[in-house]
């Protein structure tokens, strides 16, 4: 038993007023944001924090949207003065948007208004997919090259990136995965 509802996909926390870019932090620049995590954008005295307490709601997993890896979420209760106070765990999962999750008619738009068909749209989500694929695979072996790095310090020194350190929980199945995807095609793809 909960003392109140849990809200487990929300970006409470993270935007006051929306149409104030100044107090939105959900959305970051470029396609590989897994280095991001919630936690430090926590706005504590928010007033979407207030009513939804009040409403009830007690718990949230707060999660950034932006980029395909879109960054890593953070389980809040709301009750408390200080973001510290409020995280319970942080990071709980790390969130994808899953290339081309959605659609409509099958026909979008491009730059400057151009109509793209429903081909151009698959290849350019067959890229996005290709890219995320080969992101996991860097990440791999970014952490295998660490692992033998630590084993034998003779090896030379290893660039430290901080987008695949923080996949590197993600491919050995030390986090979860939560990914975003809307379309039946998306979630057989998905699997």
């Amino acid at each position: 038993v909960y003392p109140g509802m849990i809200d487990a996909d929300t970006e409470i926390g993270l935007t006051e007023i929306g149409s104030v870019a100044g107090s939105v932090d959900t959305n970051e620049i470029g396609d590989n944001n897994s280095n991001i995590r919630v936690d430090v954008a926590i706005l504590p005295d928010g007033s979407h924090i207030a009513v939804s307490r009040v409403n009830g709601i007690t718990t949230v997993l707060t999660a950034p949207r932006g980029g395909v890896i879109a960054g890593q979420s953070a389980l809040l209760n709301l009750d408390g003065w200080t973001a510290r106070e409020m995280i319970l765990k942080s990071p709980v999962a790390m969130h994808i948007n899953w290339p081309g999750a959605g659609g409509g008619s099958g026909f979008g738009f491009g730059s400057f208004g151009q109509q793209r068909s429903v081909t151009e749209l698959r290849r350019e989500q067959d890229k996005q997919i290709d890219a995320l694929k080969k992101t996991l695979r860097d990440a791999a072996t970014y952490a295998n090259a660490k692992d033998a790095r630590a084993k034998d310090p003779s090896l030379p020194k290893q660039n430290i990136d901080l987008k695949l350190e923080a996949l590197i929980p993600v491919v050995r199945g030390q986090m979860p995965v939560v990914i975003s995807a809307n379309l039946e095609r998306d979630l057989k793809s998905v699997i």
